[in-house]
């Protein structure tokens, strides 16, 4: 199970690296792959509408420090600051879940088999989640998604902890369902992120901010433990 489990992410990569294009905003700053960014921008168009004659210029300058001190800087200080609370608290949230889910299940009187597969539920529905979250950022805008998605997650662990406090568990798929729920929001969250840093930073320093944000971010992940 290990090996498949490390080849297949190894695989996707490499498929990732020659497959995905880069940024046409770093490549028009760049001043570089001209042709190639000419192919992407007909791809992203549907039609031939950009032609050998048209000249691509970035909308925003790119110099910059592109790196933490510039993630730190005046005009990004802010989105920074939220960013990094935003991973630590997602991944706090996510592990959290992963971790203590099976033993609060194992706990309400559910069979240690049912217990564990509470586990596969909740990733379940955080594959629906991110599917689901990144078609609606898309249309409603991410910002506003993730936070909709932060309510449904807070109000359904609310209620599904004040119901369990007033009376007995009444059968395994009644807990599955907001097992599944939770799952859907707080995955999409911790996905939807990564969306989220890339909007908000310039291209000088996006590399840099996203893998500062899921660096910081694994501090909820070892906090997780601990928390519960």
């Amino acid at each position: 199970c290990f090996i498949p489990g490390g080849a297949a992410p190894a695989f996707l990569a490499l498929i990732m690296i020659i497959t995905l294009p880069e940024s046409p905003q770093f490549l028009a700053a760049r001043d570089k792959g001209t042709d190639h960014l000419r192919r992407l921008m007909n791809r992203l168009a549907g039609n031939d509408y950009f032609d050998s004659e048209i000249i691509f210029r970035a909308s925003v300058p790119v110099a910059g420090k592109g790196g933490v001190a510039e993630l730190l800087s005046a005009p990004l200080r802010v989105t920074t600051w939220h960013l990094w609370t935003g991973f630590f608290a997602a991944m706090l949230a996510l592990y959290g879940c992963l971790n203590w889910v099976p033993v609060l299940l194992s706990g309400l009187g559910l069979p240690m088999d049912q217990a564990v597969r509470g586990s596969m539920w909740f990733n379940l529905g955080g594959v629906a989640g991110a599917v689901m979250g990144a078609w609606a950022g898309g249309r409603f805008g991410t910002a506003r998604c993730l936070s909709a998605l932060c309510l449904m997650g807070a109000g359904v662990l609310a209620l599904s902890g004040i119901a369990l406090a007033l009376g007995p568990v009444p059968g395994a798929m009644a807990v599955m369902v907001p097992v599944l729920l939770s799952g859907g929001a707080i995955l999409g969250v911790q996905v939807g992120l990564y969306g989220l840093a890339a909007a908000r930073y310039p291209t000088s320093c996006r590399a840099a901010g996203i893998g500062w944000a899921a660096t910081l971010g694994r501090g909820g992940a070892v906090v997780s433990a601990l928390a519960g």
